[in-house]
């Protein structure tokens, strides 16, 4: 079950490098306070020390040094009592949470801008564009490439 809900696209002016920072920002906000919402609406309210651990999330999402130690440090708690409490209200892990909001932002960003691929990874928080692709590929089952091809190519095929 994704603790994160679709989400709605700001409008951003044309396909370019104006508006993409823009759109970083809108969609790291909107992410994650859908999770908050999530365990909400799984009939769960998040304790204030976890919505903290959200808000620290939120606050770094695109930091590349991010990590579930940094998130122990910055919240005062066990690695482990506050990775089980994480995932028993989110229904999967802070890494995952991470890896998850990153690659979905990194999705939408491939549609709205033309960031070359790398520089789409760097700006959500990875600095190997390989680790970038394993993840993208995890959650989209295709490479940033081709997700932003069939993109590309879908409006298209109805014009054949």
């Amino acid at each position: 079950m994704s603790a994160v809900k679709n989400v709605v696209l700001p409008k951003v002016s044309g396909r370019g490098l104006g508006g993409a920072d823009e759109l970083l920002e809108s969609l790291r906000v909107q992410l994650v306070s859908d999770v908050i919402d999530a365990s909400k609406a799984n009939g769960m309210l998040m304790p204030s020390h976890l919505q903290e651990l959200v808000r620290a999330i939120s606050e770094r999402l695109f930091d590349e040094s991010l990590n579930v130690k940094t998130l122990k440090a910055t919240c005062g708690a066990r690695d482990h009592n506050i990775s089980s409490e994480f995932k028993r209200y989110c229904h999967r892990s802070i890494k995952e949470c991470i890896e998850s909001c990153r690659v979905r932002v990194a999705a939408k960003v491939l549609l709205s801008c033309d960031l070359p691929i790398n520089e789409v990874a760097f700006r959500v928080g990875y600095c190997h564009i390989q680790t970038f692709q394993r993840a993208f590929w995890r959650h989209f089952h295709c490479t940033p490439g081709s997700y932003r091809q069939r993109a590309l190519v879908a409006p298209l095929v109805g014009l054949v």
